[in-house]
Formats: structure tokens, sequence, C-alpha cells
């Protein structure tokens, strides 16, 4: 089957044949007009309706890759939870190292680790700046007719299926 593209180029060979000036049009031009026209319309159909079902297939990966991450996340939080099990009961225990053929649990001290406990009395110094474009600004301020260095409007099509 011919591609998107041969059939948009072949209908618009056909188009071009056609002379605006004079108006004449011979009766075979404007037939093969009308089956490139079908033929075109035809291709844009099948693409659209390929297009559904990626979105269709899209969608379905996407809720599964949701279950998958939140059931993840519950497998996380258990080894999570199990670990701080273990550590608290080695602790109280005070137990340092289990071993087995498999593998050896040891206790260790971890580096240490900041926690904020009141980020209001924070000196400034240690707060870090993150700038971005505000982009909504920006549009506004072109659409309002100002001029904004760097940046433009720019208009766009897209594919829209009802």
């Amino acid at each position: 089957m011919r591609s998107l593209y041969e059939i948009s180029k072949d209908y618009t060979n056909i188009f071009e044949q056609i002379d605006f000036e004079t108006g004449e049009v011979d009766a075979s031009l404007i037939k093969s007009l009308a089956e490139a026209e079908d033929d075109l319309n035809e291709k844009i159909i099948s693409v659209s309706k390929y297009i559904k079902n990626l979105e269709a297939e899209q969608e379905a990966v996407k809720s599964e890759a949701k279950k998958m991450s939140e059931r993840a996340k519950i497998i996380e939080n258990k080894v999570s939870r199990l670990k701080n099990y273990i550590c608290r009961e080695m602790q109280f225990s005070n137990i340092t190292k289990a071993t087995s053929d498999c593998f050896n649990v040891m206790l260790r001290k971890n580096p240490p680790k900041l926690e904020l406990k009141d980020e209001n009395v924070i000196p400034i110094e240690y707060k870090k700046v993150k700038y971005e474009w505000d982009k909504a600004k920006i549009k506004q301020d072109l659409k309002d007719g100002l001029s904004v260095n760097g940046a433009v409007l720019v208009n766009g099509k897209s594919i829209h299926f009802k």
C-alpha cells in the first residue's frame, strides 16, 4: 500500500496541473483529482485508526505502569519497615552481627544525616534560589503586543479526532 506522503504528493501534482488563469479543467483531471482525494482521505482515516489504537495501548500501558509503580512502592515500604524492625531489635538486644551461609547482617553506624528542625530560623545564606521563566506572563505580554526579547508566539497545527 502506498504511503500517505506518496498519495499526498500525487494529489498535489494533479492539483498543480489545473490552469487557474483560464479556469479550464480537463474532465480526466477532475476524475484523477477526485480519485486522489478519495485515496488521501482513506489513507488519513487508516492512519488515524492506527493512532487511536496506539493511544488506547498507551493508556493501557500507563495504567499498568501506575499499578506496578504502586506495587513497587508497597514492596519498598515493606522492605524499609522490615529493615527498621531488624535494626531496632538488634540494637535492643545488643547484637551487631548475624551470620548465615547465604549472607551476613551487620549493624553499622550511618554517616550524619541533616534534619532541618525549623527552616524559618536558618540563616538566608543557606538557601538556594532557583530561577525559572514565568512563561504565562511572557505569553500574556506577547499577546498584549509587548515585545519580549528571545520569545515569540508560535501558532502550530495539530490533529483532532471526533
